[in-house]
């Protein structure tokens, strides 16, 4: 037992290495990246161990804590104890480069429902080998496991559990770990193909791809549809499944003073690919933003959408399971009625805190679609107050349903109602970039859902109290996409520091209040 808590020790002083190392020599080894990867990530460890101004990690109460239990234990010797606190102090001396981005991968082998499996690991870059192959002796003399030469490759044999086989694969120019649902061998067998294989036939021969590894972001993310889709049966039973087979998407995230900014886009195998999923998603348009006065400056979360009905009615018709729904005429006169702007608010809870307060907002081209609804919703208690106007009751909730100026709505908030009878309220503000002009998009206020939850829970409990200082970090979220892409920003409250910084601080803060006072 002694001896698998000092393994673990020892794994856990490699991977904070991989977070904070510096320098190394060049080698591409990103070729060793699987091809049939369906999601890849990226992370620079030295660029994000800047950011997050933690200093000395030797001096964190966790890494003190680390270096207490290795004194106190009685199975390493002195030199032992003494190598293992270097490693602390100095992540460098494992070998690994952390100049360089670290890669986490999962391919898949099947991806359905009742029984996914997946196979995958973590591509290193190796910056000194001498360094690194004495990390990998001291393992081995006390886990009892050996390096094996395999060809060109040096490998460590993890073990076999339920199954699942692992293994560290090395060369002079990246270390991989790897694990998979199958015997050792057929595993072995597929990293000796994934070190051996050409530039064009890795991940990094796709030039997106290729292209997004090479900025230097804080952490990258590439998923390919077009693997999914082959590997899961339900999403292969969709009409939209050959639209996918060629479509990757990417994304990167990077942490910059005061906010959190995250972009995405597609990229396609080829023209057609890009015209084929084009082509399904004729049911989503452009925003014109023009609900937006209706929506209080209380909003807490607005989701908004361009939204063709008769598009949408046409897309649904394919999709497996939407035959008995669809049947009903009185669907597709509903949904051919939809034509612009969608809109979803949630500002708040009523009196009591039963229900939240949320509208549906709609652009409709034809206003005796409320007709058509009614007409369709017997012993519905409705009560007609004014042309094309009604009022539901639900027990105690009470809310207000009927077309305004080809505004379809149907909401609980007071607020929103007065806006629809023309009367111009404290609306939000800043948000015209968010939603005009976008296919969907997205608005989140954190100091809004503090406030609310300030009205529901007793901050005072300490688990409450721990997720009020989370999100009390953030200030507000916006997201919002096109064709050519999407783009998320987070807002931090401090507005001053990096916001890795904000985050490691917060977390540190936590961390040395749930640790025991000695």
């Amino acid at each position: 037992m002694k001896h698998f808590f000092t393994t673990c020790k020892a794994a856990c002083l490699a991977a904070v290495a991989a977070l904070t190392a510096a320098c190394g020599s060049e080698a591409d080894y990103r070729t060793a990246l699987p091809a049939d990867a369906f999601v890849t990530m990226s992370f620079n460890p030295a660029q994000l161990a800047a950011k997050s101004g933690m200093g000395d990690m030797s001096q964190h109460p966790l890494c003190l804590r680390i270096e207490k239990e290795l004194n106190g234990m009685e199975g390493l010797s002195a030199e032992e104890k003494a190598y293992c606190l270097a490693l602390l102090k100095n992540p460098e001396e494992t070998g690994i480069d952390g100049s360089r981005d670290a890669y986490l991968f999962l391919s898949p082998e099947n991806l359905s429902a009742a029984n996914p499996v997946v196979r995958g690991g973590m591509l290193l870059p190796i910056g000194d080998l001498t360094k690194f192959e004495t990390l990998i002796d001291r393992i081995n003399t006390r886990s009892g496991s050996e390096t094996v030469r395999e060809g060109e490759l040096s490998v460590v044999r993890i073990g076999e559990q339920e199954g699942v086989s692992g293994l560290c694969a090395y060369d002079g120019a990246a270390c991989m770990l790897y694990f998979a649902q199958d015997a050792y061998e057929e595993t072995l067998s597929r990293v000796k193909g994934l070190f051996a294989q050409k530039r064009e036939e890795s991940l990094v021969g796709n030039a997106a791809v290729e292209r997004l590894f090479s900025e230097k972001n804080d952490i990258n993310v590439a998923v390919s549809y077009g693997v999914l889709v082959q590997e899961n049966p339900m999403l292969a039973s969709l009409p939209m499944a050959g639209a996918l087979e060629g479509v990757k998407a990417l994304g990167s995230v990077n942490f910059e003073k005061g906010r959190i900014v995250a972009d995405g886009s597609m990229a396609f195998d080829s023209k057609e690919a890009e015209e084929e999923l084009a082509s399904f998603y004729t049911y989503v348009k452009p925003q014109k933003g023009s609900l937006l006065k209706y929506a209080p400056a209380s909003t807490v979360a607005a989701l908004g959408c361009g939204l063709n009905g008769s598009e949408l009615y046409a897309m649904l018709s394919q999709m497996p399971g939407y035959g008995m729904l669809l049947a009903n005429p009185m669907v597709k006169q509903v949904m051919d009625a939809f034509d612009g702007d969608l809109l979803l608010l949630f500002s708040g809870m009523l009196p009591g805190g039963s229900y939240p307060v949320a509208s549906l907002l709609a652009e409709v081209g034809d206003p005796s679609v409320v007709d058509q609804l009614v007409a369709n919703l017997p012993g519905m208690p409705l009560v007609k107050t004014g042309e094309g106007a009604y009022t539901v009751s639900l027990g105690t909730l009470s809310a207000f349903f009927g077309v305004k100026d080809g505004v379809l709505y149907f909401t609980t908030d007071a607020a929103v109602k007065t806006a629809l009878d023309g009367t111009k309220i404290d609306a939000m503000a800043g948000c015209d970039e968010v939603f005009a002009g976008q296919w969907s998009s997205f608005c989140f206020d954190f100091k809004g859902l503090n406030a609310l939850l300030g009205t529901l829970i007793d901050v005072r409990a300490p688990q409450a109290a721990v997720g009020m200082t989370l999100l009390g970090m953030f200030d507000r979220m916006e997201a919002w996409g096109a064709k050519d892409g999407g783009k998320v920003v987070v807002e931090m409250a401090d507005k001053e520091r990096n916001a890795l910084e904000t985050i490691c601080s917060t977390a540190d803060g936590l961390i040395r209040e749930a640790l025991p006072q000695e």
